[in-house]
């Protein structure tokens, strides 16, 4: 299994997909030397940052994948996919403080980010401040 876009082209080292909105798992295009695309994400079944087939990374293929960044140029492709790799290097492990949006993120700005953690904190402080009232 190979992960395309919606003309069906490969997609480009550097491109960041998830498996929204089944899924809040995140993760970033790469390709070995052989040619072989991979997926680099900070994984919950792993307990760490990975380095995975496609079908790995969306459960054999069964869930829909969405691209939700592109690199606009080589140079970009580059760092963002070296950036991926050093962290699974660095054995970076998964927790909820750091999990694959932040990996994402982190690839893509060099800063840790995660929508679904940021939704959640957020609920549970409006739920405490409907409950003080």
């Amino acid at each position: 299994m190979v992960i395309v876009d919606e003309h069906g082209r490969l997609l480009p080292m550097g491109a960041a997909i998830d498996l929204m909105p089944h899924s809040p798992h995140a993760g970033i295009v790469g390709y070995l030397e052989t040619g072989q695309q991979v997926v680099a994400h900070n994984s919950k079944q792993h307990g760490r940052a990975v380095i995975t087939l496609p079908e790995d990374f969306n459960n054999g293929g069964r869930i829909p994948i969405r691209v939700t960044s592109l690199p606009k140029t080589f140079a970009e492709a580059n760092r963002i996919w070296q950036s991926a790799v050093n962290d699974v290097s660095r054995g970076v492990r998964w927790f909820p403080a750091d999990n694959c949006q932040d990996f994402v993120s982190r690839a893509l700005t060099g800063h840790n980010g995660s929508p679904t953690r940021n939704a959640l904190v957020g609920l549970a402080v409006l739920i405490a401040i409907l409950g003080s009232l």
